[in-house]
């Protein structure tokens, strides 16, 4: 049979909460709302402040929730600004911003996504297969302590050719349920 029958890879338009765009003007990855982690599709998101189109990160899996390939991860546009609203693949030049300085798969199962926006910051993806349903949740270190990734928000400006990122917003959970934030300023 076909090993990725029933594995949904891109979220359905609409699903889940509709915020903003891209990383190059000031992005948003939001890990998915509550209902949005079953769907691997889509395990974060960045928002920009130009509008509202989204760049969606998903992870590839079989039907036993395992990565699929030594690079699993994947980024597309979801075109919120347009009608109808669509989905479409990012274009070389924005893979420059929005796309992978590196991906691997670790010996346990988890992914470690490193993003051309904030290298430093590893993201890791954990997979689980609960009731039948992939599961897929972001974790990174915020302000020195493990969280469940939320929310990344960066506020750029323009600039003369690329934009110019003036602060990086961190936020999410502990272990412990306590919100944890960073706001990072570039250059201090």
């Amino acid at each position: 049979g076909d090993p990725m029958r029933g594995c949904r890879t891109r979220p359905a338009i609409g699903a889940g909460p509709a915020v903003g765009s891209a990383f190059a003007m000031a992005l948003v990855l939001l890990a998915p709302a509550p209902g949005r982690a079953a769907d691997p599709g889509s395990v974060f998101h960045i928002d920009r402040n130009k509008n509202r189109n989204q760049v969606h990160y998903g992870v590839r899996v079989d039907q036993s929730c395992h990565a699929v390939g030594s690079e699993p991860a994947y980024n597309y546009w979801l075109r919120l600004e347009a009608t109808p609203p669509h989905t479409e693949d990012l274009r070389f030049f924005q893979q420059a911003a929005y796309g992978f300085a590196q991906q691997a798969v670790l010996g346990d199962g988890r992914l470690e996504l490193r993003l051309r926006a904030l290298p430093e910051r590893p993201v890791t993806v954990r997979l689980a297969s609960v009731d039948g349903t992939c599961r897929a949740e972001p974790f990174m270190d915020i302000n020195g302590r493990s969280a469940r990734l939320e929310k990344i928000f960066v506020f750029a400006e323009d600039g003369m050719v690329l934009p110019i990122v003036r602060y990086i917003e961190l936020s999410g959970h502990g272990d412990d349920g306590v919100e944890v934030y960073e706001k990072i300023v570039p250059g201090k």
